[in-house]
Protein backbone atom coordinates (compact mmCIF):
# COMPACT_ATOMS: atom_id res chain seq x y z
CA UNK A 1 0.00 0.00 0.00
CA UNK A 2 0.90 3.99 -0.29
CA UNK A 3 2.62 3.27 3.53
CA UNK A 4 5.28 0.68 2.66
CA UNK A 5 2.85 -2.34 3.82
CA UNK A 6 2.90 -5.63 2.38
CA UNK A 7 -0.86 -6.48 1.50
CA UNK A 8 -0.05 -10.10 -0.01
CA UNK A 9 2.89 -11.99 -1.33
CA UNK A 10 2.71 -14.37 -4.30
CA UNK A 11 5.36 -16.42 -6.92
CA UNK A 12 2.88 -15.09 -9.47
CA UNK A 13 2.90 -11.51 -10.84
CA UNK A 14 0.52 -9.60 -9.09
CA UNK A 15 -1.95 -7.50 -8.94
CA UNK A 16 -3.08 -8.78 -12.24
CA UNK A 17 -3.76 -5.48 -14.83
CA UNK A 18 -6.03 -6.21 -17.28
CA UNK A 19 -4.74 -3.49 -19.62
CA UNK A 20 -1.39 -5.20 -18.94
CA UNK A 21 2.00 -3.88 -16.30
CA UNK A 22 1.88 -0.25 -14.98
CA UNK A 23 4.21 1.23 -12.25
CA UNK A 24 1.19 2.65 -10.86
CA UNK A 25 -0.27 -0.31 -9.81
CA UNK A 26 2.47 0.02 -7.42
CA UNK A 27 3.92 -3.99 -7.65
CA UNK A 28 7.26 -4.62 -5.70
CA UNK A 29 9.73 -7.86 -5.85
CA UNK A 30 9.81 -8.57 -2.52
CA UNK A 31 13.09 -10.17 -1.35
CA UNK A 32 16.17 -9.62 0.75
CA UNK A 33 15.72 -10.00 4.67
CA UNK A 34 12.80 -10.57 6.94
CA UNK A 35 13.96 -8.64 10.52
CA UNK A 36 11.66 -9.76 13.59
CA UNK A 37 11.27 -8.91 17.03
CA UNK A 38 12.33 -11.63 19.17
CA UNK A 39 8.90 -11.81 20.91
CA UNK A 40 7.38 -11.96 16.80
CA UNK A 41 9.99 -14.22 15.75
CA UNK A 42 8.97 -16.89 18.64
CA UNK A 43 5.44 -16.33 17.69
CA UNK A 44 5.61 -16.81 13.46
CA UNK A 45 7.74 -19.54 14.20
CA UNK A 46 5.07 -20.86 17.01
CA UNK A 47 2.15 -20.64 14.78
CA UNK A 48 1.38 -23.05 12.01
CA UNK A 49 1.36 -22.79 8.48
CA UNK A 50 -2.27 -20.79 7.08
CA UNK A 51 -3.66 -21.76 4.12
CA UNK A 52 -2.54 -18.91 2.01
CA UNK A 53 1.13 -19.97 2.85
CA UNK A 54 0.65 -23.53 1.87
CA UNK A 55 -1.62 -21.92 -1.53
CA UNK A 56 1.72 -20.21 -2.41
CA UNK A 57 3.94 -21.88 -0.96
CA UNK A 58 5.65 -18.03 0.35
CA UNK A 59 6.05 -18.51 4.45
CA UNK A 60 5.73 -14.57 4.71
CA UNK A 61 1.91 -15.40 4.23
CA UNK A 62 1.41 -16.36 7.29
CA UNK A 63 2.00 -12.66 9.05
CA UNK A 64 -0.98 -11.90 7.06
CA UNK A 65 -3.03 -14.57 9.00
CA UNK A 66 -1.64 -13.17 12.58
CA UNK A 67 -1.72 -9.86 14.14
CA UNK A 68 1.54 -8.67 12.27
CA UNK A 69 2.16 -6.68 9.73
CA UNK A 70 4.98 -6.61 7.12
CA UNK A 71 6.78 -2.85 5.91
CA UNK A 72 8.62 -2.79 2.63
CA UNK A 73 12.28 -1.11 3.65
CA UNK A 74 13.42 -0.72 0.30
CA UNK A 75 17.15 -0.76 -0.76
CA UNK A 76 18.92 -0.75 -4.09
CA UNK A 77 19.05 -3.49 -6.68
CA UNK A 78 21.34 -5.81 -6.23
CA UNK A 79 21.94 -9.20 -8.28
CA UNK A 80 20.13 -11.77 -6.40
CA UNK A 81 20.17 -15.92 -6.44
CA UNK A 82 17.72 -18.69 -5.18
CA UNK A 83 18.82 -21.58 -4.09
CA UNK A 84 15.87 -24.13 -5.15
CA UNK A 85 18.08 -27.36 -6.01
CA UNK A 86 21.32 -28.69 -5.80
CA UNK A 87 22.82 -27.13 -9.13
CA UNK A 88 22.07 -23.86 -7.88
CA UNK A 89 24.72 -23.61 -5.00
CA UNK A 90 27.01 -23.25 -7.72
CA UNK A 91 26.01 -20.27 -8.97
CA UNK A 92 25.55 -18.81 -5.80
CA UNK A 93 29.04 -19.46 -5.44
CA UNK A 94 30.06 -18.06 -8.64
CA UNK A 95 28.18 -14.88 -7.56
CA UNK A 96 29.99 -14.88 -4.00
CA UNK A 97 33.66 -14.48 -5.49
CA UNK A 98 33.21 -11.17 -6.77
CA UNK A 99 31.55 -10.00 -3.52
CA UNK A 100 33.73 -7.33 -1.97
CA UNK A 101 31.69 -8.25 1.86
CA UNK A 102 33.01 -11.73 1.37
CA UNK A 103 36.40 -11.55 2.63
CA UNK A 104 34.58 -10.30 6.30
CA UNK A 105 33.17 -13.95 6.98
Amino acid sequence: NESGEILYTSRAPIPYAKGGFSPELMARRVSGIFAFQWKYLKAFTNHPETRLEQLEACDSNRILDMPFRQVLAPFPSVPLYSVDSPGDIRLVEEGMKGDALLARY
